[in-house]
């Protein structure tokens, strides 16, 4: 009888941990849910942004910006190039 209440009493603190895991899980596929909306609602800049969130956006952009001048300065050094010019 004695061991019967102890496997009882082991399997009852048993359910109260997996009920609770259970509602943790719940809690953490709500939050993911959550996560997944936030990300569809957003769009293709500011997913960009979010891979980078350590750097500042003011610096991304700059970064951006002089990429874009200097593919602008090489089709034109190629172009002059292509003509003789330089």
């Amino acid at each position: 009888m004695n061991e019967k209440n102890l496997s009882e009493k082991e399997l009852l603190e048993k359910e109260k941990i997996l009920k609770a895991r259970e509602e943790e899980l719940k809690k953490r596929e709500s939050q993911l849910q959550k996560k997944q909306e936030e990300v569809s609602k957003r769009n293709v800049k500011e997913n960009f942004y979010e891979n980078f969130r350590n750097i500042p956006v003011k610096y991304l952009d700059i970064l951006i910006g002089v990429c874009g001048v200097a593919i602008l300065v090489c089709v034109i050094l190629g172009m002059l190039q292509g003509r003789g010019i330089i």
